[in-house]
């Protein structure tokens, strides 16, 4: 694939790459009700709207949009590729599956996962495999009534990570820098409403239907759509306040998701691998690069997100 780059001696004509990947977001749900933010930001630049994703859960479709391709081959990545042209490139991510798995190949990796969280989740799961499901249940009782009534949330919010990539702008650098935002992942839990005793109880029955001990209701799963809607709001915001703190003259801004999400389309909420529906596989796709703007309908498969990332820092002014 390097050998599609053009002469490593062509000086790129941006100083810094900023890639937004908003991780579990359905291109739906990109609307002026849910993303007003998202929808201005598409309006200076850029919006394609039929981008489709590599496959539908992080580990699978990461290695299309770094390497474009199945398996991850660092050597041929975006990092590698642009680092014969001088950029530096740093990941900043609170994303468990994206450190461990596609840490290699960056010159700096940002890991700002709270790992209190991280290992209470990590318990619970493994409960899970060794317990049967009305053993985990009187368990998980027990423990709400002894206090712990709280989302167990491992990723950090999208103000943190905008807080680590705007100090990174400040670096006189020429820069890519890979910003994997979580907000929308489950579980469901706005700041908003996170200290919701009903959304906590709701969330529970969606784990335990997940792991068919239960069925949801139709009103816990509209509860569950509001609380992801919620989310993309809340990380809207953020994206927005990030968006006009920034100069964007010498810079290009690339905003993707790396899947989409189940909602309950298909039985399911969340998403899996190889289940290629329209929720899970559809995702947006905005580039920002003070030049081009409009809409682009043809099909874009992230395959052809790295060839994608390497012509935009190379573009003539």
């Amino acid at each position: 694939m390097g050998d599609k780059d053009q002469n490593p001696e062509e000086e790129p004509t941006v100083k810094t790459i900023v890639v937004l990947l908003m991780d579990t977001f359905r291109f739906d749900h990109l609307t002026k009700e849910i993303t007003p933010n998202l929808i201005k930001i598409s309006q200076d630049g850029v919006l394609y709207t039929n981008c489709l994703s590599g496959d539908t859960v992080t580990k699978d479709s990461m290695p299309y949009l770094l390497c474009g391709e199945p398996q991850y081959l660092p050597g041929v990545s975006i990092m590698a590729r642009l680092k014969k042209y001088g950029y530096t490139s740093v990941v900043v991510s609170s994303n468990l599956i994206v450190n461990m798995y596609f840490g290699q190949g960056w010159a700096e990796v940002v890991d700002i996962r709270i790992e209190e969280a991280v290992s209470e989740s990590n318990l619970r799961v493994i409960l899970r495999k060794i317990t049967t499901g009305r053993v985990f249940n009187i368990g998980r009782k027990i423990y709400r009534k002894l206090g712990r009534k709280k989302f167990i949330i491992a990723y950090a919010r999208a103000k943190r990570h905008f807080d680590i990539v705007s100090s990174l702008l400040e670096v006189p650098a020429t820069q890519f820098i890979w910003c994997h935002l979580m907000d929308p992942h489950s579980p469901y839990a706005p700041v908003k409403y996170v200290d919701d005793p009903l959304l906590l109880k709701i969330h529970d029955n969606y784990t335990d239907s997940r792991f068919g001990h239960r069925a949801l209701t139709p009103l816990e799963t509209d509860i569950l759509r509001m609380a992801y809607r919620t989310e993309l709001t809340e990380m809207d915001e953020q994206i927005g306040t990030f968006y006009r703190s920034v100069d964007w003259s010498d810079k290009i801004l690339i905003i993707t998701a790396d899947h989409g999400e189940e909602l309950g389309d298909h039985g399911k909420f969340g998403h899996e691998g190889d289940r290629f529906f329209r929720e899970l596989q559809h995702v947006p796709l905005i580039v920002v690069n003070g030049r081009d703007k409009g809409i682009v309908g043809e099909d874009f498969h992230h395959k052809d997100f790295p060839d994608l990332v390497i012509e935009e820092a190379l573009k003539s002014g």
